[in-house]
């Protein structure tokens, strides 16, 4: 039996995941040498909201 600890658990191991994906993906943007700024903006707003699901999972273990 799954307990509710344990599937936060995972369901933050999932976003911390995707958030080091969009924080690597950005990086290789950033060091193109011209980096395309759509790309940038949309990879930017893909980590604001991947900290945002970041930060919720935090605080249930708060």
């Amino acid at each position: 039996m799954t307990t509710e600890i344990e599937i936060a658990k995972q369901k933050r191991k999932a976003a911390r995941a995707t958030y080091s994906k969009t924080v690597n993906k950005l990086q290789e943007i950033l060091a193109a040498e011209s980096p395309d700024v759509d790309d940038l903006e949309i990879h930017l707003d893909q980590l604001t909201e991947k900290f945002k699901d970041l930060k919720t999972s935090d605080e249930i273990f708060l």
